[in-house]
């Protein structure tokens, strides 16, 4: 009010006003990812000034909400936008994030491929695909081959390592899996000796018959050398991602032609189990072979691994070799 005052008189005026309050401020400090297959997330939030109440919103639906955070959960895949309003004597304000669900990448099981090692030229893979699948795609070593939705036929396969990737694509993105198995060579057929064609010889004149003496026992056979090399088994890297044998070299010499049997075992379980197997026909002579050990594409463990090798001529058996290996 302000009054003024003269010699005969005095006049006064007055003038009113209201000082409210500042509106609340809120501010939103955290959201679920702007793109993410999650179907659960939570918004926090910070509220500031004089506030008489918070409500919010998700997707323009009112959604239970404290005075600093708000929980989802079954969020559908789509685009999702969160709204919380802080209210007081001052007047209101808002804020907002808005965030994407995107659909889960698809899954790819191999659940059945060749055996790591074997001499098939064929075979077949099978696998399992899970979630949202929109097409699938297959390589042989790098190379594009046939598959439907669940498996591959595979022939024609050369000697040698082989690797086979599968491939599901979605709308939440791809996923893949792999196998590696070996095509090893079949053992070396015999080579049958040439029969030589019978020279004819003139009639011999009858002469007496000798007494006959007793039959000598055939001369049993013997090996004229047989060795180790110096590094007779190499195992798997131990760094290796995958390994399906380990190698042992054998070397010997014949004198004869004979049936040539190779045998690398090991106990397991208290018991000898064979690990790999050479037989083939071998002339007079020397030669060397490389055994294969296969463990399921494993490395190979140390320990103690028996040797045997023997010769067989018609029905003459050699004396076994037999050597004790050990991988450290």
């Amino acid at each position: 009010m302000v009054t003024v005052t003269g010699p005969s008189d005095s006049a006064a005026e007055s003038a009113t006003f209201v000082v409210t309050p500042p509106a609340p401020t809120v501010t939103i400090t955290s959201a679920p990812p702007t793109d993410s297959p999650n179907t659960v997330g939570s918004v926090a939030f910070v509220v500031g000034g004089d506030s008489s109440g918070t409500a919010c919103t998700l997707d323009d639906v009112n959604a239970a909400c404290d005075s600093e955070s708000a929980s989802f959960t079954g969020l559908s895949v789509g685009s999702h936008t969160f709204v919380v309003t802080a209210s007081g004597p001052g007047g209101s304000d808002s804020a907002s994030a808005t965030f994407v669900v995107t659909p889960p990448a698809p899954i790819v099981t191999i659940t059945a491929a060749p055996p790591a090692d074997s001499t098939n030229t064929s075979g077949s893979v099978a696998f399992t695909v899970g979630g949202d699948s929109s097409g699938t795609t297959c390589t042989l070593d790098g190379v594009t081959t046939a598959c439907d939705s669940g498996s591959a036929s595979l022939t024609g396969l050369s000697v040698g390592s082989h690797t086979f990737v599968v491939v599901v694509s979605g709308p939440g993105g791809t996923a893949s899996a792999a196998t590696t198995w070996e095509v090893t060579a079949p053992p070396r057929e015999p080579t049958p000796s040439p029969i030589p064609a019978p020279t004819p010889s003139p009639t011999p004149a009858p002469r007496p018959s000798p007494t006959p003496s007793p039959t000598s026992a055939p001369k049993p056979f013997a090996w004229s050398a047989l060795h180790l090399s110096s590094r007779a088994i190499s195992k798997c890297p131990a760094r290796a991602r995958s390994c399906a044998s380990a190698k042992a070299t054998f070397s010997f010499t014949l004198t004869q032609r004979a049936q040539f049997t190779i045998i690398l075992s090991r106990k397991v379980h208290g018991k000898m189990r064979v690990v790999a197997r050479v037989t083939v026909w071998e002339a007079a002579g020397g030669d060397s072979y490389v055994l294969r050990a296969h463990f399921g594409g494993r490395v190979l463990t140390p320990g103690a691994y028996q040797l045997n090798a023997q010769a067989v001529v018609g029905a003459q058996h050699s004396s076994a070799f037999r050597a004790t290996l050990r991988v450290l």
